[in-house]
């Protein structure tokens, strides 16, 4: 069903260094605060787009352009 090679677990492991180090770093510099306000931001933006899709596509049945998720 899945082709799961080394590529692929190759890849993985380079996004969790990666990850791991910028967490890391960071957690360093403290700088981890402004990252989860961004993160909470982000959150609300896609809640409330999906919100506001939901209301437009129900008054609107034509609107197609709310079901790109």
């Amino acid at each position: 069903m899945f082709d799961f090679g080394l590529k692929d677990l190759i890849d993985i492991f380079l996004v969790a260094i990666f990850l791991f180090f910028g967490y890391k770093l960071m957690k360093k510099s403290r700088s981890v605060n402004i990252f989860y306000g961004v993160l909470v931001f982000i959150s609300i933006w896609i809640l409330v787009s999906k919100i506001l899709c939901f209301f437009i596509a129900h008054k609107h049945p034509l609107t197609l352009w709310c079901n790109d998720w």
